[in-house]
Formats: C-alpha cells, structure tokens, sequence
C-alpha cells in the first residue's frame, strides 16, 4: 500500500527536478553524495529528502541547508543517515507541505469503501437501523466469530433510506457481525507513514495531485519558463484521460 511519502515522491518526480542517489556518508544531521550532489551551494536549500534505504527507509526529512556535497537538517534521533543509505532529493520549488496539499485535494475527489461492523444479526431480524456514521451501503458481508476469516458475501438486501433491509428467509445468522461497506469520503493524510486506501487508484492520484500541485505553482510563478508548468500541465491532463479515481465496485443483486 502507498504511503504519503511515497505518493509525494511519484508526484514530485512529475513535476520538478528529483536527484536520486546512494549516500557516500551521513550523520544524525547531514547526508552527503560527492558523486552525483554536484549542483551549486544552495541548490538544495529548503529542499525535501526522502530516505529510500537503511534505518530510516520511507522517512521524509526537510532540508535546511545545502553546501558542496551535503544536506543538511535538523538532528534526527536515535541514529542516524549512513553511507549507502538510498535517497531521493527535490527542490523548494514544490515543498513537502504543498505536495502534501495536492495529494489531498485529489482525494477530496474520491469516495472510498470503509467497513462497519457494529450490527449483529440473531437469525430472524430482516430489518435493521443503519448506523448514522454509514452513508451508502454497498456490500453486506457476515462474520462467524467462531471463524473471523470466513466472511461469506450477501446479495439479499436493500438500503431504504437509514434502514437495512434483507429479503425474506435470508436473515442474518444468529451471533454473526453484519458488514457494512460503505462509501465514505478517504483520511486527510498528514503523516509520511499515512496509507492511501487499497481501493484508490494510484496512477491516478499522483497525476491528479500533480495537477493540482502545478495549479499552485502557476499562481505563485506565473509564466516563469523556468518552471515549465504549461508543459507540464498538458502532460498531466493528457495522463488522465484513461485513469479512473478508484476501483469500480461490482455488486451482484438476485431478484
């Protein structure tokens, strides 16, 4: 499953300049490359670092300084940054916090399926409330709790409103949980470690975001050159035509 550190990094290599490399050395504060972090002092300056390798494999650390051959951030704890140690490298241009922003604001677009499973069925009952944290029903699936893998699908119910309705001598079994799928809006993802849900397309969602993260970029540089945004801009869009947010769900219904 994709982290939001993973998610920021695809996107960032969409929309500007990503060095990747193998550090030569590293320390609690610093890393180093002398091979391939050659570009000018202060190139990196603000900058964001992704460690893809070593004790901190998918951790996501904002630089504050960029001299010769070497990063610089503040102290991480309990070890540190080593030489081997994979990283990825990206410019100010598109900060953490702004890549962050865009993978969101494409999830805003998108509507996932949670679980709930705070009903339980007694082998009569057809009709039941549904939860007021539940939207729209998608799935039913029951649950033996003497057998928590076993999960067998129902394709007997109707959603009326707030009510769960099963057809005529398919009541749920006496002791089982009710599943609920249901569609429900996807987390705000904050953390670096924070997990895209399993349902969303992820060839989708960094295009999206990288569509919304250039939208930022062209407010805030306008018609630079430098930057590339209309170019770029066309090739997201065009990306997008074939991709679907999440998914599809298919549900089997009998008479």
């Amino acid at each position: 499953m994709a982290t939001l550190a993973r998610m920021a990094l695809s996107v960032a290599r969409i929309i500007t300049e990503v060095l990747e490399g193998e550090a030569t050395a590293g320390d609690a504060t610093s890393l180093t490359d002398t091979l391939r972090m050659i570009q000018p002092n202060q190139h990196w300056d603000r900058g964001t670092l992704w460690v893809l390798s070593g004790s901190y494999a998918g951790r996501v650390i904002p630089v504050t300084g960029h001299l010769v051959n070497k990063v610089t951030f503040a102290t991480i704890a309990p070890s540190a940054l080593a030489a081997t140690n994979r990283y990825a490298l990206a410019r100010a241009v598109y900060p953490w916090e702004r890549l962050v922003a865009a993978i969101n604001d494409a999830l805003d677009e998108v509507r996932v399926i949670e679980e709930d499973s705070s009903l339980t069925g007694d082998g009569e009952t057809l009709e039941f409330d549904i939860p007021i944290t539940v939207d729209r029903v998608r799935t039913v699936n029951f649950n033996d709790p003497q057998n928590p893998k076993f999960k067998p699908p129902s394709t007997h119910f109707k959603q009326w409103g707030s009510k769960l309705r099963f057809d005529y001598g398919y009541a749920p079994p006496d002791g089982w949980a009710i599943i609920l799928g249901h569609e429900t809006d996807h987390p705000t993802m904050t953390l670096y470690n924070d997990e895209v849900n399993s349902e969303v397309n992820q060839e989708w969602l960094r295009w999206k975001a990288a569509e919304f993260a250039l939208y930022w970029g062209a407010k805030t540089y306008g018609d630079d050159k430098a930057y590339d945004i209309e170019i770029l801009m066309n090739r997201v869009r065009e990306q997008q035509k074939t991709l679907y947010p999440t998914t599809p769900i298919i549900t089997v219904r009998t008479a």
